[in-house]
């Protein structure tokens, strides 16, 4: 079970939160870092950004990586219906991989994920989209200062051009590492 937490606002009684488990095995000890990926709350899918390849990156149209060698071969490209919306979008191949059990034992299962815009995108600087190469663990989306816009993040079966079923939930985190003007988020 997972590890119990009190929490006290002021002026009212010690009140118990259940905390989630940081790992998936109670045989694994606490706060060790994964030999590959990142935790993602789910036991078996893990996400790495830093070993992912970003062939196309056209995110609203606004480029700056428009592969169309890439669009031509790519199952999914191929197979979407919404083939010209998909293509103003992120690229992430090899983004993640899930710990497949079956009948047989287990094996690996890598997946890819685009994001797209579904409302307009305006960037400050669209070069800085995608990833920063040797800096960090981190998909980059730029948004200019002042502006929003509705993301859809879709994981893709790189085998079968169709969308990615995991077999369980996990949590995907976003963050806002910079700030705009006046410290502004």
């Amino acid at each position: 079970s997972p590890p119990a937490s009190t929490f006290s606002p002021p002026g009212s009684p010690p009140l118990q939160l259940r905390l989630p488990p940081l790992f998936p095995s109670s045989s694994q000890p606490l706060f060790t870092c994964l030999d590959e990926g990142f935790y993602t709350g789910a036991s078996r899918v893990f996400l790495n950004f830093e070993l992912s390849v970003v062939p196309h990156n056209n995110l609203g149209g606004q480029g700056p990586v428009i592969n169309q060698s890439f669009l031509d071969d790519s199952l999914f490209f191929r197979l979407s219906e919404e083939s010209l919306s998909m293509w103003q979008g992120i690229y992430f191949a090899n983004v993640g991989s899930e710990i497949i059990t079956n009948s047989t034992g287990q094996y690996l299962s890598s997946f890819d994920m685009l994001i797209v815009n579904r409302t307009e995108y305006v960037p400050h600087k669209p070069a800085n989209n995608g990833k920063k190469e040797g800096v960090g663990d981190f998909g980059v989306i730029n948004l200019k200062g002042g502006s929003r816009c509705t993301f859809e993040y879709i994981f893709i079966d790189p085998r079968t051009g169709g969308r990615y079923q995991f077999s369980e939930v996990l949590s995907f985190f976003l963050f806002d590492l910079d700030t705009g003007r006046n410290a502004a988020l």
